[in-house]
């Protein structure tokens, strides 16, 4: 076979493939017979078969190579010395000295990075390799890392680990949590140490709603505690307690529920707040007695001392007026007294915690509206 130039082409099968030269520049010719392309099979190309999946590259002879599909305990990597990609095995220590190393889960739910071990358990190591480690030295961070809704990442949480003394033998550490903070950064929620002898955990502030009770409508709760010890603050934002009884002038006496304490035995120890009362304009100077009950209150009377479930949390008091002006409560025990009555509330005593009015009304008002915080100190006993 000869090609337009008079060189002789050498025929391979089906395939032809020749070079010949004139002068210096070697001329090739390449002709391929296309073939069926099976779908379970693989390619099929002249002699040499590949199965589905496989990687094909150049060897050193610049012969095509078939590499098969990676099996367990290898990697898709570079080959440093002829560029290629291949399958390696990985074993014993493997180090990434610069650069990011990064896996990318493709599939929800599924582990993204297993790290195992069949005997003792496995141990992720995060090292600070300083020749010359200090105190408050931060060794390495575990950040939890989302988008917000500008799509920019947000670490969203974070746990850090610190050296406080790098006496050997005699070393301390800390770990600190960190969360947003709703400002765009992040903030210590606690940290955790030991002094040798006691672990603690100290925080700026402790929340914790276990054993928490449930408020009334218009009426939040923020749990300051460990879940047997509570501050519990309520915050009242226009809490209607006419219960639409205010329909006219005259004595009349309302309430509105404003926390129920969980079931149980639990201990109260003290109530104080401070309180505004908000009525129409028929209303706005009169001055109701009101108190803090485990009853809600309800007849036709101007005071609340008929009733002592009516203000046995808060003995009742006058208040400046229904126009806004804020009533203090000084911090007090419950009506009977520290540690009595309803101040020690067994599991059969009343759970709920009311906030009534009563007065001579000066005309009737579609609502009467409570805004201000009150703080009830009380321990749940189980």
């Amino acid at each position: 076979m000869v090609d337009g130039l008079g060189n002789g082409l050498e025929q391979i099968g089906e395939n032809s493939l020749a070079a010949n030269s004139v002068g210096t520049t070697e001329i090739i010719n390449l002709s391929v017979k296309n073939e069926d392309v099976s779908a379970t099979a693989g390619i099929t190309s002249g002699k040499l078969a590949v199965t589905s999946g496989s990687l094909i590259r150049g060897s050193a002879g610049g012969v095509g190579e078939e590499l098969a599909k990676g099996t367990a305990n290898q990697i898709l990597a570079m080959d440093g010395a002829a560029g290629f990609p291949g399958y390696y095995s990985v074993s014993g220590d493997v180090t990434q000295n610069t650069g990011t190393f990064s896996v990318v889960g493709i599939q929800t739910g599924a582990a993204c990075l297993r790290v195992s071990d069949d005997d003792a358990g496995a141990d992720l190591v995060i090292q600070q390799d300083s020749a010359s480690p200090a105190p408050s030295d931060t060794v390495g961070n575990l950040i939890f890392q989302g988008r917000d809704d500008g799509a920019g990442l947000t670490p969203y949480s974070q746990i850090s680990g610190t050296i406080t003394d790098t006496t050997a033998g005699a070393e301390f550490g800390e770990v600190e949590i960190s969360v947003q903070n709703g400002t765009g950064a992040l903030a210590t929620t606690a940290t955790f140490s030991h002094d040798g002898a006691n672990g603690t955990i100290a925080t700026d502030l402790v929340v914790g709603d276990g054993n928490a009770g449930i408020t009334g409508a218009n009426v939040t709760a923020v749990e300051y505690g460990d879940g047997f010890n509570h501050t519990t603050v309520l915050t009242l934002t226009a809490a209607d307690i006419s219960a639409g009884l205010l329909v006219g002038a005259g004595n009349i006496i309302c309430g509105g529920l404003i926390y129920t304490f969980p079931a149980g035995a639990h201990l109260h120890s003290v109530t104080a707040g401070n309180i505004a009362f908000t009525g129409d304009a028929g209303i706005q100077g009169d001055t109701p007695d009101f108190g803090i009950g485990s009853v809600i209150g309800t007849g036709a009377f101007a005071v609340l001392g008929g009733t002592a479930t009516f203000e046995d949390y808060v003995n009742g008091s006058a208040a400046a007026d229904c126009n806004g002006t804020p009533n203090p409560i000084a911090m007090v025990g419950a009506t009977a007294g520290l540690h009595t009555g309803i101040s020690f509330n067994a599991t059969t005593d009343a759970k709920t915690v009311h906030l009534n009015a009563a007065a001579n009304w000066s005309a009737a008002s579609v609502a009467l509206l409570v805004s201000g915080n009150i703080v009830l100190k009380w321990s749940t006993m189980g």
